[in-house]
């Protein structure tokens, strides 16, 4: 934005990259026509998060973040998680596509949203969107309370998220 504005944000470059990389998401201040600094901002990882995700891994489910943030700030988040994969830089219009995309390798895919715009309009065409209503509505819970069940689970053979053939 700020290019498009005639304004060099080059001077902030070093240190927004150096945020990113950090899984923070870095937004650019201009001041007078000037780049004058940035701000970065993160979610807070919740201390049940990783063990979370890992035993729904042990489940055979494929963790994909599919986000808005740049490449950069998601594979830094991805690693301090221990995700599968990573879908950076997508934006909210594009996120259906990218679902259709996993879709299109076999995948069976439910998305755990932060917002209940996006999970209704992905409910609508027929995907499974677990929408966290609250901060504090943990995916485990969920897990442990049986309503979550490993993607392709029928009580047998388990196929995971990349379907019938496992990955």
């Amino acid at each position: 934005l700020l290019e498009v504005r005639g304004i060099d944000p080059r001077a902030l470059t070093a240190d927004a990259e150096r945020l990113r990389s950090e899984g923070k998401t870095v937004m650019l201040v201009a001041l007078d026509g000037r780049a004058a600094g940035l701000l970065a901002v993160a979610d807070p990882v919740k201390p049940t998060t990783p063990e979370a995700i890992r035993a729904l891994q042990a489940d055979g489910v494929r963790i994909v973040m599919l986000t808005g943030d740049s490449r950069t700030t998601a594979e830094a988040v991805a690693r301090r998680l221990g995700l599968d994969d990573v879908m950076a830089e997508v934006l909210p219009e594009q996120k259906a596509d990218a679902v259709k995309q996993l879709q299109g390798r076999g995948a069976v895919v439910a998305m755990v949203l932060g917002g209940t715009w996006l999970g209704t309009r992905l409910r609508r065409r027929q995907r499974l969107g677990l929408t966290l209503r609250t901060p504090s509505s943990p995916l485990g819970r969920l897990r442990d309370s049986g309503r979550l069940r490993p993607f392709g689970h029928s009580g047998g053979r388990r196929r995971g998220a990349h379907g019938p053939h496992g990955r």
